[in-house]
């Protein structure tokens, strides 16, 4: 399954961009439960870069996703939704985390991005709650 996005008005060697690991909910989380999901992610990431990547970006890979996984075990997320992994951006070097597609509940094509933080520390603001 093979998951590319094309940005219009482009000739397509310039316009493709990458994703690093797709597979649906259910291989998603196969590979989360299995303890393959990072290795997974760090082979595909140095077939299609030609480069490794850092320990501390491994472990986060293989900790992010594990709680990504148990956000996904919900019964009202299909297990045929697109789990995209490392969405390369196009004419940059930066990378989104976490893609889902899939069809929302009028049946049109949908996406969730998602961006993993892992902080060590959190704390509360004076700001007041968005109405």
């Amino acid at each position: 399954m093979s998951f590319w996005l094309r940005l219009a008005g482009e000739d397509n060697h310039k316009a493709t961009s990458m994703i690093v690991y797709d597979s649906n909910v259910k291989g998603f989380r196969a590979d989360v439960r299995s303890n393959q999901i990072e290795s997974k992610i760090l082979k595909a990431f140095k077939e299609k870069t030609g480069r490794g990547t850092s320990a501390s970006e491994i472990s986060s890979w293989k900790n992010s996703m594990l709680y990504m996984s148990n956000a996904l075990d919900d019964k009202e997320i299909p297990e045929d939704a697109g789990v995209a992994i490392e969405f390369m951006l196009p004419r940059s070097s930066k990378r989104v985390d976490l893609i889902l597609t899939g069809k929302n509940a009028q049946k049109s094509n949908s996406m969730v991005i998602v961006e993993l933080k892992q902080w060590e520390k959190a704390e509360k603001t004076d700001q007041p709650k968005p109405s």
